[in-house]
């Protein structure tokens, strides 16, 4: 039976419910699941959840800061030899938390909190872009293009489906710039 553990730390708890989440959104889709359900899992009470989340896009926004956080660390750990290994690297990371980024997409419209994040994180994700690209050689203004039209290519290839060829067509041109 679900039950509240007051003792535990809250952050671990926090932690411990977007790992939950994140398992769930995967399995069943962000709109499938249930505020109710993420409270299952984690072993709490239903009323409880509401302690660390005001609402599921609330979640859904800890689920995707816990992602950045863990792809950053991963992506500064690697060490690329070309732009194509950073896309594909990128386009893989992706792919594997489809179902929250499909989330993201669909909600942007509708929260303007989910907006304000997925604008900032394309705005990071921008700038590691850039910064790659100028450090390539390529001029700060090209660079900036490049990673406009990176990050349209690259959701564009989320979002709509494509094969593998076409996936790694894409990609190439891209690096190549």
């Amino acid at each position: 039976m679900a039950r509240n553990k007051r003792d535990i730390d809250a952050q671990v708890k926090r932690d411990e419910i977007v790992g939950h989440a994140l398992a769930l959104f995967q399995a069943h889709g962000f709109d499938a699941t249930s505020m109710a359900m993420i409270s299952r899992a984690a072993g709490i009470a239903p009323n409880t959840i509401y302690w660390y989340f005001a609402g599921k896009d609330e979640v859904l926004l800890a689920v995707a800061e816990h992602l950045t956080a863990q792809g950053l660390a991963d992506y500064r750990a690697r060490h690329f030899r070309s732009m194509l290994q950073r896309l594909t690297w990128l386009m893989a990371r992706f792919s594997e938390h489809e179902a929250v980024v499909h989330a993201i997409h669909a909600r942007v419209e509708s929260s303007p909190a989910v907006r304000e994040w997925h604008d900032r994180y394309h705005l990071m994700l921008e700038a590691h872009i850039i910064e790659a690209l100028t450090q390539a050689g390529h001029s700060p203004e090209r660079a900036q293009l490049m990673a406009t039209v990176g990050t349209f290519v690259v959701e564009g290839l989320l979002s709509h489906p494509h094969s593998s060829a076409q996936r790694k067509t894409l990609l190439a041109w891209l690096a190549g710039g």
